[in-house]
């Protein structure tokens, strides 16, 4: 079963050194970000000036819970997103 569901999915690390598992498609230089009132960890790629959503992930330490005390502690920063 754990082939099954991971057949479309591929692993990734990010900069900071955590492991992440994403669509097969993504690749270097694609962002990890929490989208407030999402889910889930998501994939944006950045195509000239504006960002192509790419999909849910599983990102290690990266959950809208955690995001939002780093903000709070100066860690993280809110950003704007122009998504097509």
């Amino acid at each position: 079963m754990l082939y099954e569901v991971n057949a479309e999915r591929r692993y990734f690390l990010t900069r900071t050194g955590k492991f992440g598992l994403g669509r097969t498609d993504i690749n270097v230089g694609d962002s990890v970000c929490v989208l407030l009132g999402g889910r889930d960890p998501y994939i944006l790629r950045e195509v000239k000036e504006h960002y192509v959503f790419m999909g849910n992930c599983f990102c290690e330490g990266v959950f809208l819970g955690d995001v939002l005390r780093e903000m709070k502690e100066g860690k993280r920063m809110k950003r704007e997103f122009v998504v097509h």
